[in-house]
């Protein structure tokens, strides 16, 4: 059986490693993707940055979201929930507050997830000024 090579199938695959826990093969076929001049998208993104910080890949996970602004691919609020934990989960609070930050400058919904996640970042490093001002800025975001 011969199955085309195409951003549906690739994408379909490279989440199948992710959900699998099989980040490095995730990453293989995410390389193939270039060489077979197969475009990659947001999901497919995604996918990659979830199977990365799933594989406690964190800095890759990071990495991989910084490329794609590289190679004019869109973060979307699931995107940008990955790396926020991606970097709490590596221990920089201070990152993760940015990017939760970043969200509403990007005119993203800035995710509740998110927004825990960055929460509990700054609490466990005893920032606990930046979970209040993150606290009151979620709040105003509810108001608009």
């Amino acid at each position: 059986l011969c199955v085309e090579r195409s951003i549906v199938t690739y994408t379909a695959t490279v989440s199948a490693c992710e959900k699998g826990g099989d980040w490095v093969r995730a990453l293989q076929l995410f390389g193939e993707m270039v060489d077979d001049r197969v475009e990659r998208n947001t999901v497919t993104y995604n996918a990659m940055v979830r199977a990365c910080t799933a594989g406690g890949e964190f800095t890759r996970a990071l990495h991989l979201f910084h490329e794609m602004a590289d190679q004019s691919v869109l973060a979307d609020v699931f995107t940008h929930c990955e790396a926020v934990s991606a970097s709490a989960l590596c221990g920089n609070w201070a990152y993760a507050l940015e990017l939760c930050r970043q969200m509403a400058d990007r005119c993203l919904e800035r995710d509740i997830v998110a927004s825990s996640v960055a929460c509990r970042a700054c609490e466990k490093a005893g920032e606990t000024v930046c979970v209040l001002e993150l606290c009151r800025e979620v709040a105003a975001d509810l108001v608009k």
